[in-house]
């Protein structure tokens, strides 16, 4: 990929991501862009800088009032063994910024939840020490109608390595479906 494709695919991300926040619905967390390094497909060289990932919060619609999903959410937290973190009932977060996963999260494997891109030993989700940020928050949207939002990012290293070593782990976006599906089940709604 060269390097007018990344910084155009940057730039595009970039106004993807801002242009699907609502107004009023802030999340209480940071969304900001971050360096990240690039692994070229097709010659396997390293980029370092010039590209931006953002790290954008995934928000849907649930038809419950916000404390129930509220409720309902601290449940999935609880199920998932989030490390306790980040919990405000204010303003309806929960979640951790910063905590240690490897190979596996949630009985799944971890190249299911993100991409820290390949290696020789294939993808390095799989193998690479990675610190993850799970935020998710309600906001109210009516009597009987809320949104929940997760934002999910990573950094992962090689532990070969160690933290000097390490690259932006970018969602699938399956986590951030998971907890949706497993807060409408607790309220027995599809």
């Amino acid at each position: 990929m060269s390097r007018v494709s990344v910084v155009l695919f940057a730039v595009v991300v970039s106004a993807c991501a801002s242009s699907q926040s609502a107004p009023g619905a802030q999340p209480p967390v940071e969304i900001g862009a971050t360096t990240q390094r690039i692994q070229s497909a097709m010659d396997n060289t390293k980029l370092i800088g010039g590209a931006v990932a953002n790290q954008v919060a995934v928000g849907v619609p649930v038809a419950a009032p916000a404390a129930e999903v509220w409720t309902a959410l601290q449940a999935v937290y609880a199920e998932l063994k989030v490390p306790e973190g980040t919990l405000e009932t204010s303003s309806r977060t929960i979640g951790n910024q910063q905590f240690r996963v490897r190979r596996k999260f949630a009985g799944e494997s971890m190249m299911k939840w993100v991409d820290c891109g390949s290696g020789s030993g294939g993808p390095n989700a799989e193998t690479y020490d990675i610190q993850l940020s799970l935020i998710s928050y309600v906001a109210a949207g009516g009597a009987k109608q809320s949104t929940l939002t997760t934002r999910v990012s990573g950094q992962g290293s090689d532990p070969a390595f160690g933290r000097s070593n390490s690259t932006v782990c970018n969602t699938q976006g399956e986590l951030e479906k998971k907890i949706e599906e497993m807060v409408k089940a607790k309220l027995g709604l599809k």
